[in-house]
């Protein structure tokens, strides 16, 4: 895939736009969450290797975020990536934060649809690597889910904490 085009890519019997992320200016967008806010439905987000420092949220139906290998998002405080949209799809990211005492956070918070988690690592004292709301569904395939609690999936209930020694794979 070329680096710095916009491209259109067959994806069963619908085409999928592709917009590239890179932090130092050579692809469509430079922060990831400018191009979820930018983008159509049903986009491709391919994020170039680097550190994205923010926290994302997905409103909008079908995007897919993938990273190339060595994309790593950090966060500070917050949720580091929301789902609310009925379907979306997140692969080959890199979630971490610096851990804090006392976090309700998570690192991916669905709250609604079915959203695929593929090929991720979430690490780093979240309280949940990835929460999933009652109604909500999660496919999570191939991820590492170092220290945080795992999956949590309703949130109808209090959340558990994490010992620095909780480690899902």
């Amino acid at each position: 895939m070329a680096r710095t085009d916009t491209e259109v890519v067959r994806k069963g019997v619908t085409e999928q736009k592709v917009v590239t992320i890179d932090y130092m200016g050579t692809g469509d967008y430079e922060t990831i969450s400018e191009a979820i806010e930018a983008v159509e439905p049903s986009t491709k987000i391919m994020v170039l290797r680097g550190t994205y420092y923010e926290n994302l949220r997905i409103d909008k139906p079908g995007i897919t975020i993938e990273g190339e290998p060595g994309v790593k998002l950090v966060v500070s405080d917050g949720d580091a990536v929301v789902f609310n949209s009925n379907i979306g799809y997140l692969r080959n990211i890199e979630i971490t934060r610096g851990c804090m005492d006392g976090i309700k956070d998570h690192g991916v918070n669905i709250k609604r649809g079915i959203i695929t988690i593929e090929s991720c690592v979430i690490s780093d004292c979240f309280d949940a690597a990835i929460a999933v709301h009652s109604g909500a569904s999660a496919y999570v395939h191939k991820c590492n889910l170092r220290r945080p609690c795992g999956v949590l999936q309703s949130l109808a209930y209090p959340l558990p904490r994490c010992s620095s020694s909780s480690t899902t794979k």
